[in-house]
């Protein structure tokens, strides 16, 4: 679960739609005056609090740092830092400053003793850039895919680490609240009629949504798989990913299983909504069902991933029985405990999700804004 958590995300390459989601979360929702965002958790302005850290903005900062792939994409000089000598134009009228470009080179990065020094084998995951010490103001990029993974999350973890080491679950309580808003956008683009239940004394689902055979119970979990499960220590390591599944996976889980549905001739399925894209998880069920009190039909409580969510209410809005056709595969799969893999990420295997990556369109918008700068120059 460690290797394939870090190793798929450089096989399946989904930078689009995770950049387009993070930051429909922390960029629009979070700016948005019709979410009620102050009653059940801190409010915390995203963009101001990444200045306050970083000293920039985050949208200057963004825009800086696709400059820097989209340049660093096409040179042989392995030194990021001499990228100001290539350019051969005024980059002020793009928006920023060569001492602006130079600091998000330098927030991307660490010296070599901090890679020494840390048993975080994926630590250029996050900072990709490596200062060197063989000459002044010698910086390497590491890896251009790790480059351009680290960007979505880049906010995130400025964000959380800064509210970790005050020992603060604000940030970590108010994404996910963000990351509940961002689902009932998604059902409210494809108009499916999601109810949202009200929490009672007994901590209960999210969301209820009902089709003609189905009653999907979900309960969303925002938080990404922390940076400890990469550490070389396999205890320490182990530890981590054992708690991560259980304050997740297996709350998740015990929660969606305390809420009764009344009888009806309708499949009651339990989904446990992550927005962390988990590969293998008939592997994670395997793992933890032991600690799982099902009232319910085991086969039928499943993790389903943000991305694959995407693709199937598209799909259920525009071909219902196409969506019953997938559902009752995986429910099929589940059955005869396929040794194929009885995955969504099998299943869905090639569809494109439309919504991430072409109703939001951020990306694709920031990089047609920054080329069509340059062509003006």
């Amino acid at each position: 679960q460690c290797l394939t958590n870090i190793q798929f995300d450089f096989q399946t390459f989904n930078i689009i739609n995770k950049f387009n989601r993070m930051h429909q979360i922390m960029m629009d929702i979070n700016k948005n005056p019709k979410y009620c965002q102050t009653e059940e958790v801190c409010y915390i302005d995203f963009d101001c609090k990444f200045e306050e850290i970083t000293g920039m903005k985050y949208i200057k900062f963004i825009n800086i740092y696709f400059f820097l792939v989209l340049f660093s994409s096409s040179r042989k000089n392995t030194n990021i830092y001499d990228i100001i000598e290539d350019i051969k134009f005024d980059i002020e009228k793009i928006g920023f400053t060569k001492e602006e470009l130079l600091k998000v080179i330098k927030l991307q990065s660490k010296d070599y003793e901090f890679y020494r020094k840390s048993n975080n084998w994926n630590m250029l995951r996050y900072y990709p850039i490596v200062k060197t010490n063989k000459r002044e103001n010698t910086y390497i990029i590491s890896n251009i895919y790790a480059l351009l993974l680290s960007l979505p999350d880049t906010m995130y973890w400025t964000i959380r680490n800064y509210y970790a080491e005050i020992k603060s679950n604000d940030f970590t309580n108010y994404f996910g609240k963000c990351f509940e808003y961002y689902v009932q956008e998604i059902l409210e683009n494809y108009k499916i009629k999601g109810e949202k239940l009200k929490e009672r004394d007994v901590k209960i689902p999210d969301w209820k949504i009902e089709t003609n055979n189905y009653i999907f119970l979900i309960e969303q979990k925002s938080a990404l798989l922390p940076i400890d499960t990469r550490i070389v220590d396999n205890e320490i390591r182990y530890k981590k990913m054992e708690e991560y599944f259980e304050r997740n996976v297996v709350k998740a889980f015990n929660q969606l299983n305390t809420y009764d549905v009344q009888k009806n001739r309708k499949k009651v399925i339990r989904i446990c909504l992550m927005f962390e894209s988990l590969y293998l998880p008939e592997d994670i069920m395997f793992i933890v069902e032991s600690d799982i009190k099902f009232n319910s039909d085991k086969k039928l409580n499943w993790i389903l991933n943000i991305n694959e969510f995407e693709i199937l209410m598209e799909l259920l809005s525009k071909d219902e029985n196409k969506f019953d056709e997938l559902i009752e595969k995986k429910i099929s799969l589940e059955y005869e405990d396929s040794k194929k893999g009885k995955s969504f990420r099998t299943i869905l295997s090639g569809y494109n999700n439309n919504y991430s990556e072409n109703v939001l369109k951020h990306y694709n918008k920031l990089v047609d804004d920054l080329r069509d700068k340059i062509k003006k120059l």
